[in-house]
């Protein structure tokens, strides 16, 4: 049950809020402009690209009032300014749609920290100027220039190298888990045919069957019971973190650190046994924990771990906080994708499907419920009604490493979940499985992987030309899916890879049924001299015949 509670942390979505710069100046003197970040929503209206395409407008000062009624606007100052209002309680569609009716080119709402202003798609079509946020701290610095500044909107549209690194990171997560997922897999499906094996045969081993049940111990079997608990619990997440984010977000953090301090240590065990070879145990004991006696090494480096965990959770909105927590993801992504155990491949399409119901509905039809017209998606993964700044941490994070205009956004980075590593991955570990149980070579495995890495370009790619965030399991699921059935229709394996380990086990016991000879009965004797001649005559024949799989 925590391995299930831990994953479901994964699926928390990414929104992506778009970084814009806003300029401003004195109105009428001719100086370089001064940048400030703001954060806008470009399914309003979309920002231009550069500086030299963007338009400069009087900067009208509205922060006194919430915009949410026409008394606000009881002047023609506001055509063809950009207006500065609070933010209030109404909804930002409707302080769009007002201050669109008085003529204004673009709204800015001004808060004490950086959000992103949602609304539902009826809106957005009816909307046609730029609604962004601007920091409290920015705009009185705007307002210390002089009486009439001006100001100037764009979206800068540049490649940044720390998508390079985000990909490398996605890539190396799937690849290393996928084929770890996939002899783990393999070792347990063997495990419990060889335990099969010695049942009939009437003989077993102490050890072997302990080591089994600790292999067993270590996974998870992904079942119809399991995923519907999973997409239970998902959802009881989202909406406690709906009403209850300031008190939960918390709650996760710590769920993080000790997710990423086991990830790690359960990735790093085989080497760190491997560099320490005295496997000296704890003296016998009856302290709870300690009383089954562990190796004092691994005690080390779960130590270590958890010292790692802890100093990102202390330090955690540093600068260089996105290093130890791309570290612990990475771990804890590996270490997922190994422990998870999915048996078909039908088993996880229907994962897939359930997460595309879920994205469905809490984007685009929570906000027909909600009193503010906003998802509770945006609203979880942005923290729009947080008053901690605290974000969730189960996602990948790079800062900007080149410079440009978007330089000052402190928090601009590049981001990708870890359900849209883990989610693939475990098609990639199914398959890695199911190559070394069926094909003997890494066909499946290799494709997923190559599919993978195709639809995070397409990703890339998409985000960087419509300038938005990109959910990336849009592109992801259909590239890795669509691979695996082309190959398994073109070798005609697609059933036995639909129906996966429960077929490849039940042709197993028939095929082992068959070749077992019936032990004689204790009533019948044995002639030796018999026995030998017919072993090596036409009931042997009729024994090979009937043992040969069809």
């Amino acid at each position: 049950m925590t391995n299930i509670i831990i994953l479901c942390l994964c699926i928390f979505p990414q929104v992506f809020a778009d970084f814009a710069v806003l300029g401003a100046r004195e109105k009428g003197k001719d100086e370089d402009w001064r940048d400030h970040c703001i954060v806008y929503n470009p399914q309003f209206d979309k920002l231009p690209g550069s500086l030299d395409t963007a338009v400069a407008h009087r900067l009208v000062n509205h922060s006194g009032d919430t915009g949410c009624h026409q008394d606000n606007y009881n002047s023609s100052d506001v055509k063809g300014g950009v207006v500065a209002v609070a933010r209030g309680n109404c909804t930002f569609s409707e302080k769009a749609m007002l201050a669109q009716s008085y003529g204004a080119t673009a709204l800015i709402i001004i808060e004490q920290h950086l959000f992103l202003p949602g609304a539902d798609d009826a809106d957005y079509k009816n909307i046609n100027i730029s609604v962004a946020t601007l920091t409290l701290d920015n705009f009185l610095s705007i307002l210390n220039m002089g009486e009439n500044p001006e100001v100037v909107l764009f979206a800068p549209l540049d490649f940044d190298p720390n998508s390079i690194i985000i990909f490398l990171i996605a890539v190396i997560c799937v690849t290393a888990g996928g084929y770890w997922s996939g002899i783990s897999k393999y070792k347990k499906l063997t495990n419990r045919k060889n335990a099969r094996k010695s049942s009939i045969n009437g003989s077993s081993s102490e050890s072997e069957s302990q080591d089994d049940n600790d292999e067993d111990n270590e996974t998870v079997d992904v079942s119809v019971p399991v995923l519907t608990v999973f997409f239970v619990l998902i959802c009881g997440f989202i909406v406690l973190l709906y009403f209850f984010y300031d008190q939960l977000v918390y709650v996760i953090i710590s769920l993080f650190c000790l997710a990423g301090a086991m990830g790690t240590y359960h990735c790093l065990v085989p080497l760190w046994r491997r560099i320490i070879p005295i496997n000296s145990r704890l003296p016998p004991n009856r302290v709870p924990f300690f009383s089954q006696q562990p190796e004092i090494r691994n005690l080390v480096l779960l130590s270590l771990c958890c010292g790692l965990a802890i100093t990102w959770g202390i330090l955690r909105n540093e600068s260089y906080a996105w290093i130890l927590q791309d570290i612990l993801g990475m771990a804890f992504c590996i270490n997922m994708l190994k422990v998870i155990h999915i048996p078909s491949f039908r088993i996880c399409l229907l994962l897939l499907l359930l997460l595309f119901v879920y994205d469905i509905f809490f984007v685009f039809i929570t906000p027909f419920i909600t009193a503010n017209g906003n998802s509770i998606m945006v609203d979880v993964a942005t923290g729009g009604k947080s008053h901690s700044q605290e974000q969730l941490p189960m996602v990948f994070k790079v800062p900007r490493l080149g410079v440009s205009f978007l330089s000052v956004c402190p928090g601009s980075y590049s981001l990708l979940g870890f359900g849209d590593i883990i989610v693939p991955g475990l098609l990639a570990g199914y398959n890695h499985a199911f190559d070394l149980r069926v094909t003997g070579r890494k066909i499946y495995f290799i494709s997923t992987v190559i599919a993978y890495s195709v639809g995070l370009v397409i990703t890339f790619l998409v985000l960087y030309f419509t300038d938005m965030g990109q959910p990336a399991l849009l592109y992801l699921v259909p590239c890795t899916v669509l691979t695996t059935v082309v190959i398994g229709w073109k070798r005609g394996e697609l059933k036995q890879l639909w129906k996966g380990e429960t077929r490849c086990e039940k042709k197993d016991e028939d095929i082992n049924s068959s070749q077992t000879i019936p032990p004689p009965s204790d009533h019948s004797s044995v002639n030796p001299e018999t026995m030998s001649i017919s072993s090596s005559g036409s009931e042997n024949q009729n024994l090979l015949s009937r043992s040969k799989p069809s």
